[in-house]
């Protein structure tokens, strides 16, 4: 949401907004064991269609890209465009393996980090300002780990 947040004032002007919390991220939760883009993707269209929106564009950014792309295949009539930034989606296999042996760590380790330096890396990886997290003391970065 950090990186959305900008938006949101010049995009309201020109669209109605639904600004939801994907499942697990914020305070959405579900009893459900699935937890793939596709389940995100059904439980926002039905949420949308619920609330009595037939008809919309998504935009997207980072993980929310693979759920807007399921949204568009799961409900085409409803979806009519689709903006999606930062997620990666059309890397190939091949740039998706490059990127990740630059890095040197599997992507388990980098989003769900362990450690402070975990942690270093998560956001200097998804931040256009490098070292976001260099001088914060590493036992508040473990805090927020925990």
């Amino acid at each position: 949401l950090w990186q959305f947040v900008y938006q949101v004032g010049p995009l309201s002007r020109r669209f109605n907004l639904y600004i939801p919390d994907l499942l697990f991220f914020g305070k959405s939760h579900s009893k459900s064991p699935f937890r793939s883009e596709f389940f995100q993707a059904k439980c926002l269209s039905d949420g949308l269609k619920r609330i009595g929106v037939d008809r919309f564009s998504v935009y997207a950014i980072s993980y929310g890209g693979f759920v807007a792309y399921r949204m568009a295949e799961i409900r085409p009539d409803a979806v009519e465009k689709v903006a999606i930034v930062s997620s990666g989606l059309s890397f190939t296999d091949e740039q998706r393996d490059q990127q990740l042996r630059t890095i040197g760590r599997h992507p388990s380790e980098i989003l769900v980090p362990k450690k402070p330096d975990d942690l270093r890396l998560l956001v200097n990886l998804s931040t256009f300002k490098q070292s976001t997290l260099k001088w914060v003391p590493d036992f508040l970065l473990r805090q927020f780990i925990t």
